[in-house]
């Protein structure tokens, strides 16, 4: 079990004095990728929410010699199988209330080291997995800007760029920093707008 860092980053949106803050929920999927010497394995874990959550890395049918190297994203896609995350940012988004697709919001992991030897495929260490935001959602007020429109009811909220903003993209999930922002820019996608349903 990896800790993660912060369980206030993801997936549900809740609010305190110092305003609203995410956090991780049951059936949340990380993926992983261990990597060993010149082999690698690809996975996912159910998230275990709890303070901290946690998350179990699976290493296939192989059991930890401990110096394996772990990179973690969120979501999780099936179609990752190398360092070479497959990831997106839906150009078709949903709200209800708080409740925000965060799965709109892709995270990354630091590289984590297996530090000792388990006769298991899992491994159930305590150590930190610092995970960090490569996109996140936006709140946006809107007021009607004449009486005419008294009682109508907004469905969604499109957001259109010059620039793409949304869209699938790949991550070398070993090139990544979480504390240095340029290595966390996300490149490759296309869609230039995003409509949110409400």
């Amino acid at each position: 079990i990896l800790t993660i860092e912060n369980q206030e980053t993801k997936a549900i949106l809740d609010s305190d004095a110092n305003g609203y803050f995410a956090q991780w929920e049951t059936n949340d999927r990380m993926g992983t990728v261990v990597v060993t010497g010149s082999s690698l394995t690809a996975g996912s874990s159910t998230i275990t929410p709890g303070s901290p959550a946690s998350v179990a890395v699976y290493n296939g049918y192989k059991k930890f010699k401990g110096g394996e190297e772990v990179y973690a994203y969120y979501p999780f896609s099936a179609d990752t199988k190398t360092l070479s995350a497959k990831m997106s940012i839906p150009a078709e988004q949903s709200q209800s209330g708080l409740v925000f697709d965060f799965d709109a919001m892709p995270m990354v992991g630091g590289k984590y080291v297996i530090p000792d030897a388990l006769d298991s495929m899992t491994y159930p260490v305590s150590g930190k997995l610092c995970m960090a935001n490569m996109a996140s959602v936006a709140e946006f007020r809107i007021y009607a800007g004449s009486s005419e429109f008294a009682g109508e009811k907004i469905t969604s909220v499109s957001f259109s760029a010059d620039a793409p903003i949304a869209g699938s993209f790949s991550v070398d999930l070993a090139g990544v920093n979480i504390y240095d922002p340029s290595t966390l820019a996300i490149s490759g996608y296309s869609a230039t707008a995003v409509t949110t349903s409400v």
